[in-house]
């Protein structure tokens, strides 16, 4: 009897009951406040629910025995316990899924046990901030050269994945696996940032001798249909990327649609020098960092390529993924010193890396084989790479800015293939065959969006629909070449750069008295101030002349930044903010900036009225009168404020969450429906906490998966009204 079939009859006739779901989840108990972390992660184990519906879905994925499709990678409901290196075990919920698009995912154990890659999605709790993972057989990624490239990478501050080699016990067998955590949200806030589009490769045609069809699809696809501002800023993001891969195919020489193509000087095509392109030069050299570190260039192929497209900077940041990494198997060597590229900023700043460090990670991470001696190797292989770069490996660098792409799909016969495009505003698209010999009008709703962008849009059976990008006429028109006409003026005064909407705010500087004031003509009126040096002494007026109801919808279009005004990455020291007026979705937003503020006065906000996120700031005074929701917004940051005085918050007085830490003497609310909100993850220190009128003097809870609960310390508390602590959450009440 086949070998197969024999190891599945014997699991239907086994007498299968239902686990009994875990009674001690992690999120439930104190003790994983002190654990939760990955470095201590000692052992995975992972129960599947129903042992029938896995066998049967495992034995079909091994009987393809080819190009695994996710058609056939069903979800199972698990209990997934984590065992720690203190001895500490608790259990969570989770889904799991094979993962892998090849046979060498699964490896048959036994007649009766087969082990595989998998996707765990976890239910009701995270792991240091991670509520999806990856566990890889250790051979399908490198084992542990894996582990050392996505450290030395991290260190490097590229985007790239945390990684760990571990034990996990499926289903009775314990094996070793690499731990990754998945590319999404999580991962970008874990590096600093704050969500936007995250770009992967679309891999549906990569074995039907198509390969080079691909483009880009939109991975978090719920971000891009969460609002039309989102969905704007992704369509951009995608097409721009598309532009890229079409202008980099339609160069090539004798282009074979069925083979892989490197890309390099990615970064110059995507990105032009702005602003951030010279502020982040390391990143200039990820494609030629990562081609020294790989055999076959796999992880620069389109398909296999990943993005994060920062909107603030209209910057787009290589994600690592997949490397298929094996550092010293591949050495340059050039004679010809001319004819090499000067790689010395990234090679100084290899150099830099603390290798003790790097080692200390790599140890526990589960590194075993690769040693000190190992890790000096590889940079002096990756270093000696680098020097001996041909300047011939620029040679796309033009290329990728041509137009030549056009009708770059009639050249194939791919009759079962319509192509997408973005029309215009708001939601008009068009829908065409291959050729464009045939071209339809649509609208498509917000909800659909994302399904579009993430090239899962399905309407028709007998097509595969492929998103392309914004600009029909620049990709059905020959020579047609657009010039996107942009909104925002630029000013630069020595070490003050500032852009605004035209049109839409009027801006006068005061140079010799630093003073900005911002007058908002109408309500997608925005200023960006940014700078790379400090902004020492400014004071910044603003005030909005547009007449707002209720029923005002805050304008949508992808130049639309939540803040009315956003001081974003710069340094700061003794500046003032006078906010009125803000029909913003934030008044003020301060983003990954870092400094001293003396006071922020905001009166009158059509929804929050001071926002902070990714930054570390010191503020002496913080007023805020009458706001359409929060007054005072803190995340992912570490806050120190001397007194907040808030009246009239139409929700939260102030909300501190997203793993943000909050120092302060004396907040003072009143006529608000909750003065303070400590969640997921976020610590307080407070003096004083004077509440009145309010519905609630506090809440302490956790909101998001990712995250903890709160925790509150509290030397004084006047308090007219009540508070609530969750099961997730700590108050201690010092107050003698």
């Amino acid at each position: 009897m086949n070998k197969f079939l024999s190891l599945f009859i014997i699991f239907i006739l086994i007498n299968i009951s239902s686990l009994s779901e875990a009674k001690s989840f992690c999120s439930k108990t104190k003790n994983y406040y002190q654990n939760n972390s990955l470095k201590k992660l000692k052992e995975i184990e992972i129960e599947v629910f129903n042992k029938k519906k896995w066998y049967r879905n495992i034995f079909s994925i091994v009987r393809d025995q080819g190009w695994i499709d996710n058609d056939i990678k069903k979800n199972h409901r698990a209990k997934v316990t984590f065992k720690f290196d203190n001895g500490f075990i608790c259990q969570n919920l989770a889904r799991i899924r094979f993962h892998g698009d090849n046979p060498d995912h699964y490896k048959i154990v036994d007649d009766f046990h087969i082990i595989s890659s998998l996707n765990v999605k976890l239910s009701n709790t995270n792991i240091e901030n991670i509520t999806e993972f990856k566990l890889f057989l250790p051979h399908t990624r490198g084992d542990e050269n894996e582990i050392f490239a996505t450290n030395f990478l991290r260190e490097l501050n590229y985007f790239s994945p945390k990684t760990k080699k571990l034990y996990v016990k499926f289903e009775g067998i314990k094996t070793e696996y690499l731990f990754q955590e998945k590319i999404s949200k999580e991962f970008i806030e874990d590096n600093g940032f704050p969500e936007g589009p995250i770009i992967e490769g679309d891999q549906r045609f990569l074995h039907s001798g198509l390969r080079s069809l691909q483009l880009g699809r939109i991975v978090n696809k719920n971000w891009a249909s969460r609002n039309w501002r989102n969905a704007y800023i992704s369509i951009e993001a995608l097409s721009k990327l598309n532009k890229v891969y079409l202008d980099f195919y339609s160069n090539i020489p004798e282009f074979k649609v069925s083979k892989p193509y490197a890309i390099y000087n990615s970064n110059l095509a995507l990105n032009g020098k702005n602003f951030f392109y010279k502020k982040n030069s390391h990143l200039n050299f990820y494609d030629d960092l990562i081609s020294t570190m790989n055999y076959y260039d796999h992880a620069l192929i389109p398909d296999n390529r990943s993005f994060y497209f920062n909107y603030f900077e209209n910057y787009f940041y290589p994600i690592y993924y997949d490397g298929d990494i094996n550092i010293g198997k591949k050495q340059f060597t050039h004679s010809d010193t001319d004819q090499l590229k000067d790689n010395g900023i990234i090679i100084e700043k290899i150099r830099d890396i603390n290798k003790k460090n790097l080692n200390y990670l790599n140890k526990v991470s589960g590194v075993i084989k690769i040693n000190s001696k190992d890790t000096i190797s590889y940079f002096d292989s990756i270093i000696s790479n680098l020097k001996n770069i041909k300047k011939v490996k620029s040679k796309n660098e033009k290329d990728l800015l041509t137009n030549k792409h056009t009708k770059f799909y009639s050249n194939f016969k791919i009759d079962h293939i319509k192509l997408i495009f973005f029309k215009n505003y708001p939601n008009k698209f068009y829908i065409c065959l291959y050729d464009l010999s045939e071209c339809k009008e649509k609208t498509f709703k917000l909800s659909q969006i994302g399904d579009i962008l993430s090239q899962t849009f399905e309407n028709n059976s007998q097509y595969k629909y492929i998103f392309v990008t914004n600009n029909f006429k620049n990709y059905s028109e020959k020579d047609y070449f657009s010039i996107k006409k942009s909104n925002w003026i630029n000013i630069k005064r020595n070490n003050l750069n500032i852009k605004y909407i035209k049109n839409k705010i009027n801006l006068e500087i005061d140079q010799k008295n630093k003073i900005i004031n911002v007058t908002q003509l109408k309500k997608d009126g925005r200023v960006f101030i940014y700078s790379n040096k400090k902004l020492k002494n400014w004071t910044v007026n603003f005030n909005s002349i547009f007449k707002y109801s209720m029923n005002t919808i805050i304008s949508n279009n992808s130049e639309s930044l939540d803040g009315c005004i956003t001081i974003y990455e710069t340094e700061i020291e003794n500046i003032k903010l006078n906010i009125n007026n803000g029909v913003c979705e934030d008044s003020l937003n301060i983003v990954r900036s870092k400094g001293i503020i003396d006071k922020i006065y905001i009166s009158n906000s059509f929804k929050d009225g001071l926002d902070m996120d990714f930054s570390n700031v010191k503020i002496n005074e913080i007023e805020v009168d009458i706001s359409g929701n929060d007054c005072v917004d803190m995340s992912f940051g570490n806050y120190n404020i001397n007194s907040l005085n808030l009246n009239e918050c139409k929700d939260n007085a102030v909300s501190i969450g997203e793993k943000s830490n909050l120092n302060s003497k004396n907040l003072y609310v009143k006529n608000s429906l909750n003065a303070l909100a400590v969640k997921d993850s976020s610590k307080v220190n407070l003096k004083s906490l004077i509440s009145k009128n309010n519905n609630f003097c506090f809440k302490l809870y956790n909101k998001k998966q990712e995250f903890l609960g709160g925790e509150l310390r509290l030397n004084k508390l006047v308090c007219d009204s009540q508070y609530t602590v969750d099961n997730n959450s700590i108050f201690i009440n010092n107050e003698l």
